[in-house]
């Protein structure tokens, strides 16, 4: 019966480099959390009527495929040539652009005014999950390019000031 199967019937998948893997190992949850990121940044495309925000979050949305793949590589070096420290001066200047236009919130914002505003909010904390994950998969002494954590983190407070844009209909 075994042979009539998949692969990952038994709890475990493959990642880069063809390792198999537990399918609730930290690895595992951690490319599970950056796919779900990844996912919500499209949805929240998808909703954004500004062209100019579409095509930074595109451009986001790719970028996580970098990311979940240093972090399938993980404790065996790099795995692609993303550039992270040149994204996260990027994503910084993004940000010092939105808040120029539209400044920072005095207070606690509640998102959800417009399906817009909604669908950034949730990629912000699914992205900030998918950091949480990657921290925990350092932990476990799984090293992941060092910059990673640093590009998730701003990457999701890029995705909050985008969620004050659109409040303010900007």
């Amino acid at each position: 019966m075994k042979g009539d199967m998949g692969a990952g019937d038994c709890g475990d998948t493959d990642i880069l480099g063809g390792r198999r893997v537990r399918k609730n190992s930290a690895v595992i949850e951690a490319l599970g959390a950056i796919d779900e990121a990844a996912s919500a940044i499209g949805l929240a495309r998808s909703f954004v009527e500004c062209e100019e925000r579409k095509a930074v979050l595109k451009c986001y949305q790719d970028a996580m495929q970098a990311v979940a793949a240093e972090v399938a590589n993980a404790g065996n070096g790099r795995a692609t040539r993303h550039d992270f420290v040149n994204g996260i001066k990027a994503i910084e200047e993004q940000i010092r652009i939105t808040e120029m236009v539209v400044g920072r919130p005095k207070g606690f914002l509640t998102p959800g005014e417009t399906p817009a505003e909604a669908a950034l909010d949730v990629a912000r904390v699914l992205v900030r999950r998918a950091e949480r994950r990657v921290v925990t998969l350092e932990e476990e002494g799984q090293a992941v390019d060092a910059h990673v954590c640093a590009y998730l983190n701003r990457l999701s407070d890029l995705l909050f000031s985008m969620v004050c844009a659109e409040t303010v209909g900007q």
